[in-house]
């Protein structure tokens, strides 16, 4: 009995898929229809829309045009400053000098007035425009590169989001063909089974194979279209486009310079390039922390009007004054040590982060040539996969239309085809993600 009632719960369960593949045709028709793309993009089309309407790279590029603005705010301190001042002083009681026998002589009018024009310049500071200067030029090359590296790595993730898309509607296509086969081989057993040639087990079991394989159709297409919204997001299209992408992956081999890409990476990434401007910036902060510790020597000048001169107080007269001013820092509060030590805070941090980016750079560019590699290795193997899953497909059938393998062979043939067509189509996908990778580190923008 209890073999019995397990062959019953087997062959209701196979009557369930059954049912469900007849089904589910009809449903991935529909989904099919929803979600057809109305166009497609390039890879090219896809990093330029991204490089366009990127937010980190507007908002990278609104913080350079700062930097470059802060080093006119740096110049400036090498111009005189000129400046108009105008004053008004009401004063009370207004003073006043009584002599006897001669009477009171007022000494300043109640209403003052003084207009002129302020003259203002540094003349010598021991460097600090000269460090405020180099720091800001620093920064804005630091965040120069900053916009550089932020352009390369969203051309880059736009590529890496292409590839996926393609990978996964490449997929849906070797599935698709692989649910066409079944589906004539169901046909194909169907007919049989009016003849008395196949039974009930063999057309229920065939269908299961179609059920499986919608399965995996339906996985697929939901990976797309979760690539669709990454790409969405990448390129600032409308959330309503349907997006599609056109291309085909190509082979990439090993470059062999490898010894010295890693030494071309470290020259050329912008990685690299901005923590060195980083260093450069906290070195002239350095230099103009320690330069507060120095005297400083400025001149001024005014020219204008104003009263109170005798002999009529009231009237407004020419004048002008003019002179030198030495300040010599005798104590700041402690406050030039502490710009210092933040400053070497700063230094240090600075080349510690260059430090972590050699590293980066150089791990990135050892572990892409590995993959690189390794796809290579995988793609050999897949494709002697393939060949012999075409070989074992052909003969299935012919054996199959004999009489002399059963139905499940056969359908296990053309399942070990899909999957050796999807593992050729995995080592291509990861030969290109391991060429994009090498690009990236290699600071190379191929858009």
């Amino acid at each position: 009995m209890d073999g019995h009632d397990r062959g019953g719960r087997w062959r209701l369960a196979l009557i369930l898929l059954a049912a469900l593949a007849a089904v589910q045709p009809g449903l991935s028709t529909a989904a099919e229809a929803a979600v057809q793309p109305a166009d497609s993009l390039t890879v090219s089309e896809i990093v330029q829309l991204a490089l366009q309407n990127a937010p980190t790279i507007r908002q990278a590029q609104a913080e350079w045009a700062a930097a470059r603005a802060s080093i006119g705010t740096a110049r400036s301190a090498y111009y005189p400053q000129l400046s108009f001042q105008g004053d008004y002083t009401r004063v009370g009681p207004v003073p006043s000098l009584t002599i006897p026998e001669l009477g009171a002589f007022v000494l300043a009018p109640r209403n003052n007035y003084d207009m002129h024009l302020a003259l203002d310049a540094t003349m010598l500071d021991f460097g600090r425009r000269r460090g405020a200067l180099a720091a800001a030029e620093a920064a804005s090359r630091s965040l120069g590169e900053d916009l550089a590296l932020v352009r390369l790595q969203v051309g880059h993730g736009a590529i890496r989001a292409f590839l996926n898309a393609l990978l996964y509607q490449q997929q849906i296509g070797v599935l698709e063909e692989e649910r066409a086969s079944l589906g004539a081989h169901v046909d194909q057993v169907a007919a049989e089974l009016r003849t008395g040639s196949a039974t009930d087990f063999e057309l229920m079991t065939s269908r299961v194979r179609v059920a499986q394989a919608e399965s995996r159709i339906a996985q697929a297409r939901q990976n797309l279209e979760l690539q669709r919204i990454e790409l969405r997001r990448l390129t600032g299209l409308p959330r309503a486009t349907m997006l599609a992408v056109r291309g085909s992956f190509a082979l990439h081999q090993v470059p062999t310079n490898t010894d010295s890409l890693v030494t071309l990476a470290l020259g050329s990434s912008p990685e690299i390039r901005s923590a060195n401007e980083q260093v450069a910036a906290a070195r002239a902060k350095l230099q103009q922390a320690a330069a507060e510790r120095l005297p400083t020597l400025g001149l001024f000048a005014t020219s204008g009007y104003k009263n109170g001169y005798i002999p009529d107080l009231n009237e407004w007269t020419a004048n002008f004054t003019a002179g030198a001013q030495l300040q010599v820092p005798l104590f700041t509060g402690f406050r030039t040590r502490s710009r210092e030590e933040n400053a070497r805070a700063s230094q240090r941090a600075a080349q510690a982060m260059l430090d972590d980016a050699r590293r980066n750079v150089t791990a990135s560019v050892e572990e892409a040539l590995a993959a690189l590699a390794t796809s290579l290795d995988v793609l050999a193997t897949a494709e002697v996969g393939l060949q012999q899953a075409q070989l074992a497909v052909e003969v299935a059938r012919v054996r199959f239309a004999a009489g002399v393998v059963s139905n499940l062979d056969l359908l296990d043939a053309e399942t070990s085809l899909a999957e050796a067509q999807q593992s050729r189509l995995s080592a291509l996908y990861q030969n290109e993600i391991a060429r994009n990778a090498l690009d990236q580190a290699m600071g190379r923008e191929i858009w």
